[in-house]
């Protein structure tokens, strides 16, 4: 998609996994991709969060305006559209990197695929025969519950 948005496309992942396929086969292909616990804690969590004091908020409003209904409307349509701001302000990154970042790794090469922004991604490959060593690390003990941790590929 060129224009405005630049690099942006959303189905990048798709397009990408399958000319790999292609190339090496489904089983010499492997997509690596951000984690369901990455999706639960960064993005569904705070807006669970997000809507729960929302509702406290126009929940208050009611007992203070006595069940004025035209006040409460008006009250929960800018009060959904500033928690929508909010989260969308101060989630967008992490959601973007739920969806765009991915990593294939193939016989000859392991390729990985990052979206820092709405207009920009990088990539960067790296050649088999010159990993040395990869280390994997876990966060905490849940963390390795969920087999969620960073990948580290050691090269010359």
């Amino acid at each position: 998609m060129a224009g405005f948005l630049g690099s942006f496309d959303p189905h990048l992942k798709e397009k990408t996994i399958q000319k790999y396929q292609a190339k090496f086969g489904k089983a010499n292909t492997l997509l690596i991709q951000r984690s369901g616990l990455f999706l639960f804690l960064k993005i569904i969590l705070p807006l669970t969060i997000y809507l729960i004091i929302y509702t406290g908020i126009i929940i208050g409003i009611w007992f203070m305006v006595e069940g004025n209904t035209e006040i409460i409307g008006y009250s929960a349509i800018i009060g959904l559209l500033i928690i929508i701001l909010i989260f969308l302000s101060l989630n967008l990154k992490r959601l973007l990197d739920y969806l765009m970042d991915f990593i294939i790794v193939t016989p000859k090469q392991i390729i990985s695929y990052n979206q820092t922004g709405i207009r920009r991604r990088s990539n960067m490959t790296i050649e088999c025969e010159k990993i040395k060593s990869i280390k994997a690390s876990y966060r905490s003990p849940l963390f390795s519950l969920f087999n969620n941790g960073d990948m580290k590929f050691l090269s010359e």
